[in-house]
């Protein structure tokens, strides 16, 4: 380098901070679907209704499409998910059908998520419950046994031999000699005594 003055050259290098970029990860829980069998006597049933109406409960409103209304006399339908209401912390979806106004409502069958709490909350149709049987007793008259008592009373006498003693005896006798009388109303024939008078 050659000139009038020569000093070195100060360079400046000025750094620029780049922003970090952070990477976020979003984690979607998704519910395990299952064939799940809901019994019917878990809820509360209202009878009288002219058609089937099975509410049940969930913790999400994730309820299957479809699910099959299952009765005590062997027969099944499946039924459309009605979205109904939010109450207390739970979801209430419906299940309706208008058949079988005859049979007894057993369950309801679907692909509600097992973790999800799914719950039949009531039932409301024509009958409520399984057929009961019901037993009549008959009463059986009771026997009562009556018994007779004879009492036989043995009675022993025992004759006690009696002892009698005289200790006096009044008789009257006429005074007199005694072949001066005669014993009235005998004649002297037969009775008369030596020397005595008739």
């Amino acid at each position: 380098m050659s000139g009038p003055s020569c000093r070195a050259a100060t360079a400046t290098a000025t750094a620029t901070a780049m922003p970090t970029e952070t990477a976020t990860a979003t984690v979607t829980a998704t519910a395990t679907i299952a064939n799940i069998t809901l019994d019917a006597s878990a809820g509360t049933c209202y009878a009288g209704l002219g058609y089937w109406q099975i509410f049940v409960t969930m913790d999400q409103p994730q309820f299957p499409a479809t699910a099959t209304l299952n009765f005590s006399d062997g027969a099944s339908t499946p039924v459309a998910y009605n979205a109904s209401s939010y109450i207390a912390g739970r979801y209430y979806g419906y299940f309706e059908w208008s058949g079988n106004l005859t049979g007894q409502f057993d369950s309801i069958t679907g692909a509600f998520p097992a973790e999800l709490n799914p719950q039949v909350q009531t039932v409301s149709g024509p009958s409520c419950g399984a057929a009961t049987a019901t037993a009549t007793a008959t009463a059986i008259p009771t026997e009562t046994a009556t018994a007779t008592v004879t009492a036989t009373a043995t009675v022993t006498v025992t004759n006690t031999p009696v002892t009698m003693i005289v200790t006096s005896v009044n008789v009257n006798l006429p005074s007199g000699a005694v072949d001066q009388f005669r014993v009235p109303g005998r004649g002297c024939s037969g009775h008369r005594a030596s020397g005595a008078r008739c």
